[in-house]
C-alpha cells in the first residue's frame, strides 16, 4: 500500500511539472479596449509609437498596457516617444481615459498633451489613479483647474520637464514639492 501510494505521488508530481497550465481569463474589458481603440485612432502618431496596437487584438497584449490578471480591468498605461524618432506623439483629447476607471498607474512620457486642457477634469475623474506621471508632455497653467478637484488617491505625481506650466506644487496644496516636480 506504501509503494502505491508513493507511486502516485511521484507519478503527480511528475504530471504536475511537466505539464503547462493554460487558464483563460477572457481578454480586455470590452470598453476599455473601445477606449484605447478610440485613442489609436484620434492620435497623430507619426513615429508609429502604438503601431502595436493592433484594432481587434486584445489591448492587454499591446506595449504599455498592463492589465489585471482575474479583472481584466486595465491598470496601466505607459506611452513613451522614442528619442530616436524626431516627431512627437500628439493627444489632443484625453476623453477616452474616463472609461479606464481601473487604472492605477499613467506614464505619458514626451507625448505632446498641449491640446489637451481638460487632462485635470478628465484626471479627476479616475477613482483608483495613485501614479501619475506627465513628464514633458507640454502641459500649461493649471492652478485655477485644480481649485475644484480632488485628487486624493494620488500617491505620486511627476509633472517634471513641462515648460510651458505656470503653477508649482505649493499652489496645488496636495503634494510635498518633490512628488510633483522630481
Amino acid at each position: 500500500m506504501k509503494v502505491l501510494a508513493i507511486t502516485l505521488w511521484v507519478l503527480l508530481f511528475f504530471i504536475l511539472t511537466n505539464t503547462k497550465f493554460v487558464v483563460c481569463v477572457g481578454i480586455c474589458r470590452e470598453n476599455e479596449q473601445q477606449a484605447l481603440e478610440t485613442l489609436k485612432k484620434q492620435v497623430d502618431d507619426p513615429s508609429n509609437i502604438l503601431s502595436s496596437w493592433v484594432v481587434g487584438k486584445d489591448c492587454c497584449e499591446w506595449e504599455g498596457v498592463v492589465c489585471n490578471n482575474l479583472t481584466r480591468h486595465v491598470i496601466v498605461l505607459s506611452i513613451y516617444f522614442d528619442w530616436f524618432e524626431s516627431r512627437y506623439l500628439r493627444i489632443n483629447n484625453l476623453e477616452w481615459l474616463t472609461s479606464l476607471s481601473s487604472l492605477e498607474n499613467l506614464e505619458m512620457e514626451s507625448v505632446d498633451l498641449s491640446k489637451a486642457n481638460n487632462w485635470p477634469q478628465v484626471i479627476n475623474m479616475l477613482p483608483s489613479l495613485v501614479d501619475l506621471r506627465l513628464f514633458n508632455c507640454s502641459l500649461h497653467h493649471i492652478a485655477p483647474l485644480l481649485d475644484h478637484h480632488n485628487f486624493s488617491s494620488l500617491k505620486f505625481l511627476d509633472l517634471s520637464e513641462n515648460r510651458n506650466l505656470n503653477s508649482s506644487c505649493s499652489q496645488m496644496g496636495f503634494l510635498p514639492p518633490q512628488s510633483c516636480f522630481s
